[in-house]
């Protein structure tokens, strides 16, 4: 990523990116700036916080010096920051920040969708209890966990909730042992939603000291798909993507409005990528072994265009009993089961991948481009190019 120094001497505008580039999340909302800069400017970037900029050693920010920036793209992660930013007049832009303090554009991930993949991942994956764990005190930790709740309350699953501070390594030894007993007192098998791949890490690393197996008897998922951070859990770490690429896209393209209009357009809403499943939600949870079996099949062969036949002959059951087994453990028939797992995996390609939508349809085992088109729009409402775009 290309960054120049403060003040250019030509028309070109200057944009700070105030961002912490040390998250894959951070990194890919720099990357859709980029990006949009490079297609629509040339804009010079600052992407180093410069020393001004940082925090002091009393965790407070020091004056600013804001001459020779014409707009500013910035990630609100605290109040100080937020505060910080009133005192600039020029155009500004909040990616994926819920600083309450300021009346700007916001383009944020779409944590009530979020929520919906999560628990439809869980319910997929045979867990027929839910919880979320969370942070007190964060208010984007409070409206996920509130999502959360309306979501399991809609299709009438019990839900349990865990938060706790985040301050101080003696709270946090404190925060473990509570949140052991916690776990150890959910009814079991569980399906757990954390607030963040954070907290998922703190929720694997718990189970693992209290010896509960994850993922048979607690699932766990956490949110913005930080790929190292992820990796690193015992199990690895499911999570949701939320297309922070496009989020960042579409933060440049706002400031580029306000930058040439001086007009402001109203908050965005960008729809996740979709889940990425890893370890930590990788079985399916059921005491009926054919229904594992044959899930397993479907999950690894999804990508050559199997139908429930081609589950029946694998299996060596009827369609009827089948249906029946896949109903009472999973909620679904073996079809939706198929279509599920297929638009999953689709809308994983559309995000994260170079493939033309085209491509996208024949890797997940549609015949043609229309049938994902028209699967897409009874389960999302959405099209191919939507989804892409992270929109709708």
């Amino acid at each position: 990523m290309s960054c120049d120094m403060f003040g250019s001497s030509n028309d070109i505008p200057t944009v700070l990116l105030w961002l912490d580039l040390s998250t894959d999340f951070s990194r890919q909302l720099a990357r859709g700036v980029h990006d949009y800069a490079q297609e629509r400017g040339p804009w010079n970037l600052v992407a180093e916080l410069p020393s001004d900029l940082r925090l002091s050693a009393s965790g407070r920010l020091p004056p600013m010096r804001w001459e020779g920036i014409d707009g500013v793209i910035v990630r609100l992660l605290h109040d100080r920051v937020g505060r910080a930013l009133r005192r600039f007049d020029g155009p500004r832009v909040i990616l994926a920040g819920y600083y309450s303090g300021l009346r700007v554009p916001r383009i944020v991930g779409d944590s009530a969708s979020a929520v919906r993949l999560i628990i439809d991942h869980l319910r997929e994956r045979g867990y027929r209890h839910l919880a979320y764990c969370g942070f007190s005190g964060l208010p984007l930790s409070a409206m996920r966990e509130k999502h959360f709740m309306a979501a399991a309350d809609q299709q009438s699953m019990d839900a349990h909730v865990y938060r706790s501070g985040r301050r101080g390594p003696e709270s946090q030894v404190a925060d473990q042992k509570k949140l052991i007993a916690w776990l150890e007192a959910l009814p079991k098998p569980v399906g757990i939603m954390a607030m963040n791949d954070v907290r998922g890490r703190h929720v694997t690393e718990a189970c693992k000291l209290a010896d509960i197996d994850v993922p048979q008897d607690v699932g766990v998922i956490g949110v913005d798909n930080e790929q190292l951070l992820c990796e690193l859990s015992d199990p690895p770490l499911s999570s949701v993507d939320m297309n922070s690429y496009q989020i960042g896209r579409e933060g440049a393209a706002v400031l580029d409005v306000m930058m040439q209009r001086g007009r402001a357009r109203k908050p965005i809403n960008i729809r996740p990528a979709g889940v990425v499943a890893r370890g930590s939600t990788n079985r399916i949870v059921t005491d009926d072994e054919l229904v594992a079996l044959a899930a397993g099949y479907i999950e690894q062969h999804v990508r050559q265009g199997i139908n429930v036949d081609d589950v029946l002959d694998f299996v060596r059951v009827s369609r009827s009993n089948l249906e029946r087994r896949f109903t009472a453990s999973l909620d679904c028939t073996p079809r939706q089961y198929i279509e599920r797992v297929r638009l999953e995996l689709a809308r994983q390609l559309l995000t994260s991948s170079d493939q033309t939508i085209v491509e996208v349809a024949e890797a997940v085992g549609y015949r043609d481009v229309r049938r994902l088109h028209e699967a897409l729009q009874r389960s999302d409402g959405r099209t191919p190019g939507q989804v892409r775009r992270g929109r709708g």
